[in-house]
């Protein structure tokens, strides 16, 4: 299930760090939006991390970019018609 959290932390234009599983990959994509890490590496989460440090520039880039796209995708205006639509239409 899509993370409401982590879309709305996108929207503020934070910087996620999320795991490189589905659903977050249909969300984030590495390097452009936000990073992503295996779950299972506690090494890998903590080298992102210092990446993340390292590069402020870099990631306000990404933070960007990540509230830009949740500002395109999930705009409320854009998705309520939609949802009404389905919800009339008997389609969902």
């Amino acid at each position: 299930v899509l993370s409401w959290s982590m879309l709305e932390a996108m929207s503020a234009g934070c910087l996620v760090l999320g795991s490189s599983t589905a659903p977050v990959t249909e969300v984030i994509q590495e390097g452009v939006n936000g990073l992503l890490v295996d779950f299972f590496s506690p090494t890998a989460i903590a080298d992102r991390v210092d990446e993340i440090f390292a590069h402020p520039s870099r990631m306000a880039d990404l933070r960007a970019a990540a509230r830009e796209i949740i500002q395109t995708r999930y705009d409320l205006a854009k998705l309520l018609p939609q949802h009404l639509h389905w919800i009339q239409d008997g389609s969902c």
